[in-house]
């Protein structure tokens, strides 16, 4: 697992912590509950085999790791 600190609404702490306490459960279990629902709900937006993701760093410079400072040289071919 993973510590992740978050900020929630006072109702929505509220209304969590009452339902844990009231379930015998700790916060944290029942909000990863919550999360997983939420999670099998919704269809993720970036799988392994988005397109998107397949093409990036295609356009690539033969120098390492100048890419982002030299970008304008690189695509327009300007002297910085």
């Amino acid at each position: 697992m993973r510590k992740a600190m978050i900020y929630l609404e006072v109702l929505q702490f509220e209304s969590l912590s009452k339902i844990a306490k009231r379930d015998k459960r700790t916060f944290a279990s029942l909000f990863r509950e919550a999360v997983d629902l939420f999670l099998k709900q919704s269809p993720e937006k970036h799988s392994a085999d988005d397109s998107l993701l397949k093409i990036a760093g295609i356009g690539r410079s033969a120098r390492r790791n100048t890419d982002s400072v030299d970008h304008d040289q690189i695509l327009y071919g300007n002297e910085a």
